[in-house]
């Protein structure tokens, strides 16, 4: 009895610090990612209501910054990619959404059409066969980089004082 008693002494606040490291990591969208039953089409992305909803309730895509680093696979087929998207990946084109990203200053790569990517309303999506490339480290990086930069803070007021 007694070894029971000090064994659950001694690990119990192991046991418990490893439950709540997965409480504490858990995000919006890492919450609606892991509600999805069967598989979502990248371009629907927008039309989902639990995606639909953060798209709608953030504003400020520095509060998904963290989302970035999951890697995990989700249940989001991406057909310009030929494979699930990351939830990193999701997480970027839902900041995309909430904030346009100017490519060429945020990303240092220019914006333009592929064909291998038709019809797809997430711009971003467009670029990651490119960063096959590149490593995502290295273009996450680079986009929160930018997050915090004075060139977001400008180019967020030269659309503001463009919309009036």
């Amino acid at each position: 009895m007694v070894y029971t008693l000090r064994f659950a002494l001694t690990f119990l606040p192991i046991l418990l610090s490893f439950a709540l490291v997965g409480q504490d990591s858990s995000t919006p969208i890492c919450d609606c990612l892991a509600r999805l039953e069967q598989e979502l089409d990248s371009k629907k992305i927008k039309d989902h209501p639990c995606l639909q909803r953060i798209i709608g309730q953030v504003k400020d895509p520095v509060l998904l910054i963290d989302d970035l680093d999951n890697v995990d696979s989700s249940l989001v087929y991406s057909h310009c990619k030929s494979r699930p998207l990351t939830f990193g990946e999701v997480a970027l084109i839902i900041m995309e959404r909430i904030e346009h990203i100017p490519y060429a200053t945020a990303l240092g790569i220019q914006n333009c059409t592929h064909a291998h990517c038709e019809d797809n309303s997430n711009l971003i999506e467009y670029f990651f066969s490119y960063w096959d490339d590149y490593t995502y480290d290295y273009l996450f990086d680079e986009y929160r980089n930018y997050l915090q930069s004075v060139r977001r803070q400008e180019f967020i007021e030269y659309w503001k004082n463009r919309d009036r």
